[in-house]
């Protein structure tokens, strides 16, 4: 009965052609230069190609190639290659595409640095217009040619701040005016903090010193991007968008401008880790 149903039907009782090597009769991994290939060969094929190299045969160019044999005799196994249908013309092809592939990357990472750097000093620029010239350097060396006396003078400073930012263009007016105002109170804190000279009424000095402890070296730069994440992320590290990601990497990258390699990370970090104080 059991040969009733099995009679002229196909038995598989190993790979088909379409999973073998054509060369080697080792295992195909896909298509490679033009027939199905192992890895061995689609490997050997290449380098020969692109190294430009070339083998002799000892004996009478009747060398069997098969998985055993194949490393035996470079000369035959290349020339089956050619004899099976692999070209020459496909490894350059493919070589062609890859480095295609890498300078299309390379152009994009290119790009994405110098919209990164764009979006650093429209944020310094627009921070310094709405807060007032400050000198280069370290904030606690430095003052502000303007002081801010209350709450409101802040949301409005504020209003000035993000109006000249274009990521901020991406919010509805009714969600940019809501950022504005939950994190007014945060940037009063960060100013308070690092400007000195500028300390408003403020009945939570602990708070401005646990904004300081680690970040006595904070830049103006930085502030100004990590006033910025604040706004657009109001409600400590949590709720991250599009605008709050993009302004995260701004930051990083400016801390990874300012900063030795063995401090970037832990400075960025610390400033992150800051921003549920501003909530508080």
């Amino acid at each position: 009965m059991q040969q009733f149903f099995t009679m002229g039907l196909p038995v598989n009782d190993g790979p088909s052609q379409r999973d073998i090597c054509v060369v080697c009769h080792d295992n195909a991994s896909g298509y490679h230069y033009g027939v199905m290939s192992c890895e061995g060969c689609k490997g050997f094929f290449r380098r020969t190609v692109q190294k430009n190299m070339e083998y002799t045969c000892h004996k009478e160019k009747q060398c069997p190639v098969d998985r055993v044999s194949r490393n035996r005799c470079q000369a035959c196994r290349f020339q089956k290659c050619l004899d099976k249908g692999m070209t020459k013309e496909s490894v350059r092809q493919d070589r062609t595409r890859k480095r295609k592939t890498r300078d299309e990357e390379k152009d994009t990472e290119l790009d994405d640095t110098r919209t990164l750097m764009s979006t650093i000093d429209e944020v310094t620029s627009a921070y310094r217009e709405a807060f007032g010239q400050q000198n280069q350097g370290i904030i606690p060396i430095f003052r502000s040619t303007i002081m801010i006396f209350d709450f409101q003078d802040m949301v409005s400073r504020i209003r000035e701040f993000v109006s000249k930012i274009s990521l901020f263009k991406e919010y509805s007016d009714d969600q940019l005016a809501a950022k504005i105002q939950k994190g007014a109170r945060g940037c009063l804190l960060l100013r308070a903090a690092f400007v000195p000279g500028e300390s408003p009424a403020t009945d939570c000095p602990a708070v401005l010193e646990r904004l300081r402890s680690g970040l006595s070296d904070i830049q103006m730069e930085e502030l100004a991007l990590l006033s910025a994440v604040h706004i657009a992320q109001p409600n400590g590290m949590h709720g991250n968008d599009s605008v709050t990601m993009k302004l995260s990497e701004c930051l990083q990258a400016q801390v990874r401008i300012n900063s030795s390699d063995k401090e970037n990370s832990n400075k960025f970090t610390r400033m992150l880790f800051k921003l549920p104080l501003l909530d508080d």
